[in-house]
């Protein structure tokens, strides 16, 4: 999926791992989900802002693009900057849900 195309996110920026430790543990891959600091003030549902804290060490205020979900060699991983706040678990679920449609509401 590189080069990227289009709105696809580029270059190296923080990411949110989709997936637990334990599922990570069996393969060389990992899914993500990218976040920027661009247009924050639009907020899409599939969208999630952060504000920047101790915890996740954003430098600002940011957004998760649930729209621009993949997966990716671990070996693209730099390094860890932080820990999401279980604050934002249920917008993360609503935003994931949106797209994948999990509850069979959006048909």
């Amino acid at each position: 999926m590189n080069p990227t195309k289009g709105s696809e996110q580029q270059g190296i920026r923080p990411c949110l791992i989709l997936q637990t430790n334990a599922a990570g543990d069996y393969g060389r891959t990992t899914l993500i989900a990218p976040i920027t600091s661009k247009k924050t003030d639009i907020i899409y549902p599939f969208e999630i802002k952060i504000a920047e804290s101790d915890s996740n060490r954003l430098p600002e205020l940011s957004k998760v693009k649930f729209d621009q979900i993949r997966v990716i060699d671990k070996s693209r991983l730099v390094k860890k900057i932080g820990v999401m706040e279980k604050k934002y678990w249920a917008t993360t679920l609503s935003a994931i849900n949106v797209i994948f449609d999990l509850d069979g509401n959006f048909r």
